[in-house]
């Protein structure tokens, strides 16, 4: 009898522990409204089948992801800008509109078919930016809605592809045709829960060859405020792998909440405008984590995302060859806001002009030229600027590690860890104007017997890239 009561308590435990892991992985489903990164190699194992019945109907077409006050904001401090004069009543228009991110309507069809109960089934919405769907944003719709949602933080000048989903209860699932939208160009505005004056700082000029490439670099106001909704996006669908928080620990600000072990955080107080310029190594640690392009995405932030983090994506954009009048507009987008449409702002000076006229006095004939003379005062070395305007230009071969390019003495050869993007590989080095041997294997570039030198990597698409190392 003791030995049949064991059993029995045996049993009972299992069966505990089965509903136990039941509930976990019930719970672990993504809640309605949420979005998951699903790797194609498991959506490729489902392989679901196309419904006729089930229809990715709108958007299609264009779409304008940028609200109108911000277009004709843009329109007209282009003109201004342009012709040397900035009005305090176009700031004050600024500031009046307040310039907030639209999210844009998807609607789902559902037409009668016969064994069919749309009701059983859960939705979702997959995008992609490739008709591969290479990397996919899954968007749950709330079973309340099942035909429409609202989603944002799309890239503008591009190209979305996207279907519906429907699975049973059995896990069985359906898919709509895929359907395709495109968006105009302009500034991406985010939408982050309880997070301000969030935005790419990528290009929105609808030149994607030249300049900041989307995705990579994102300024806000200070981010706590948003909560784990905020974190969901940041993370989940931003993929943010850095954060840079500019206050300083006397403003009492809440110490970073996104999750450590995804993200690197470095609290880095700096000043600004004039100030800011006047002292560039007082923000040499951010720029140097910006030189690495494993930092990437990457969010920065002060409290309001107005003066700080302003005057540091100024640098970037000057590096980055953005136009002053682009710079100055996109300044603007979020300081008019604050400081600079009020009827006394211009009692001290207007500060955007003080960061203008501290920047002029930089060494440099281009404003690029001057963003890498205040690099180099800062402390960054010549492979590091380098490889900073490598990562922000979005095109060729970028170092893995600047600061690694130095001769190796147990190997007796200098050793570059690459990553070459669309460069392709490594064809030609020369040193000191000659071309030398070298190997290149699993993305590392090794090159033999010179302790010392400065020289040229060539690539399979034409790029190079200039290395110098002791």
């Amino acid at each position: 009898m003791k030995r049949e009561g064991k059993l029995k308590n045996g049993s009972l435990l299992v069966l505990a522990l089965l509903l136990l892991i039941t509930v976990v992985f019930g719970a672990c489903k993504a809640a309605p409204g949420t979005e998951s990164a699903e790797s194609p190699e498991e959506t490729e194992k489902r392989e679901e089948k196309e419904a006729s019945w089930l229809i990715a109907a709108d958007p299609a077409g264009e779409i304008d992801t940028v609200p109108d006050t911000v277009r004709d904001y843009i329109s007209l401090a282009s003109e201004q800008y342009a012709s040397g004069d900035f009005s305090e009543s176009v700031k004050r228009e600024m500031k009046s509109a307040l310039p907030e991110p639209e999210t844009t309507q998807f609607a789902v069809e559902i037409r009668e078919a016969e064994g069919v109960d749309p009701k059983a089934y859960q939705y979702a919405i997959v995008l992609s930016e490739t008709p591969e769907f290479a990397s996919l944003r899954t968007v749950s719709i709330d079973p309340e809605r099942r035909r429409s949602m609202r989603i944002g933080n799309f890239k503008t000048g591009a190209t979305y592809y996207w279907y519906v989903r429907a699975e049973a209860a059995d896990g069985t699932a359906v898919k709509s045709a895929v359907s395709t939208f495109s968006t105009k160009s302009g500034p991406r505005l985010l939408v982050i829960p309880g997070v301000e004056n969030a935005r790419d700082i990528g290009n929105w000029s609808g030149d994607a060859e030249n300049g900041i490439p989307q995705g990579l670099l994102y300024r806000s106001g200070k981010l706590e405020s948003g909560g784990t909704d905020a974190v969901d996006v940041l993370v989940n669908e931003l993929g943010i792998r850095t954060e840079i928080d500019f206050r300083n620990p006397e403003e009492e600000f809440v110490s970073s909440f996104l999750p450590e072990d995804r993200v690197t955080i470095l609290v880095d107080p700096i000043q600004y405008y004039g100030d800011f310029i006047r002292n560039p190594a007082g923000s040499v640690k951010s720029f140097r984590l910006l030189t690495r392009p494993d930092a990437y995405p990457v969010i920065f932030h002060c409290k309001a995302g107005a003066d700080r983090t302003g005057s540091f994506a100024f640098i970037l954009e000057a590096l980055a060859g953005r136009t002053a009048v682009e710079r100055a507009i996109e300044y603007e987008l979020t300081a008019s806001r604050y400081v600079n449409a009020d009827d006394d702002s211009e009692a001290e000076g207007y500060d955007y002009e003080l960061l203008l006229k501290a920047f002029a006095e930089l060494p440099g004939e281009t404003d690029a030229d001057k963003a890498r003379s205040f690099l180099a005062a800062a402390g960054l070395n010549v492979m590091e600027i380098r490889n900073l305007e490598a990562i922000l230009s979005g095109h060729g071969a970028v170092l893995n590690d600047p600061s690694a390019v130095r001769y190796d003495t147990a190997e007796k050869a200098v050793i570059i860890e690459l990553d070459p993007r669309d460069a392709g590989k490594p064809t030609v080095v020369e040193v000191d104007g000659n071309a030398v041997s070298f190997t290149y294997e699993n993305g590392v570039l090794t090159i033999p017997g010179i302790e010392k030198g400065a020289g040229t990597v060539r690539f399979e698409n034409g790029s190079e890239f200039p290395v110098e190392w002791e």
